[in-house]
């Protein structure tokens, strides 16, 4: 089952952006929020996408926590957080 819903039109305006991420660092793309679970898109700097829930690994670390504009990982006892990217 999928959902459809309408992309903010902060986010839109964000992706026409020129160098509006780093693109040679890993960058939060995107937040899910469901009745069961919260992921988050990562685009990692090989260009790969990779969507992680709490609890799951990525080379950022351990996702932690997932608030509404960033996410917390632990990464060898130190955290760190990444930010959606600014409009």
């Amino acid at each position: 089952m999928s959902t459809t819903t309408e992309t903010p039109a902060a986010v839109a305006e964000a992706a026409r952006l020129a160098d509006a991420i780093d693109l040679s660092e890993i960058a939060l793309i995107g937040l899910f929020r469901g009745p069961d679970s919260t992921r988050v898109m990562l685009r990692l700097p090989s260009g790969r996408i990779s969507t992680i829930g709490l609890g799951d690994r990525s080379r950022a670390g351990t996702l932690i926590a997932v608030g509404d504009d960033f996410a917390r990982f632990l990464r060898g006892g130190v955290e760190t957080e990444l930010r959606m990217p600014a409009s």
